[in-house]
């Protein structure tokens, strides 16, 4: 059977292209992540969540051709975004963007400074 939630309270970093074509995977709980690097979901066709809680680096094209995506948690803070194309590829829709309530007041700031990333979707924000 194929892998549709991952779980990695451990992890820390995700590298180059670490889950890049992986099609069965729907959720991924990443609670401790600090950074994600380029390309790490690339084309995972069914990825809907990613909950991280820590992150603070994510990089270009993170989300390519993440046809599913709809959800994404940063928990604490929203991360600095190195590159820009973070959704390239994904078609036109609304993506939910959530941090905790205790930073909304630099959420909408920090959504306007990194437009370019969130070229080809529609940001929708949330705070939890």
């Amino acid at each position: 059977s194929s892998v549709q939630q991952v779980n990695m309270p451990s992890l820390q970093i995700i590298q180059v292209g670490a889950f890049s074509n992986c099609t069965s995977i729907t959720i991924m709980d990443l609670p401790n992540v600090r950074t994600i690097y380029a390309g790490a979901f690339y084309a995972c066709n069914a990825l809907k969540i990613v909950k991280t809680k820590y992150l603070t680096n994510i990089y270009d094209g993170v989300f390519s051709y993440c046809d599913s995506i709809s959800y994404i948690y940063f928990g604490k803070n929203p991360p600095t975004i190195t590159g820009a194309a973070l959704f390239q590829g994904v078609p036109y829709k609304t993506v939910k963007l959530s941090c905790s309530i205790v930073y909304k007041p630099i959420f909408q700031p920090w959504l306007e400074a990194n437009a370019a990333s969130f070229i080809g979707i529609e940001p929708q924000l949330s705070f939890e």
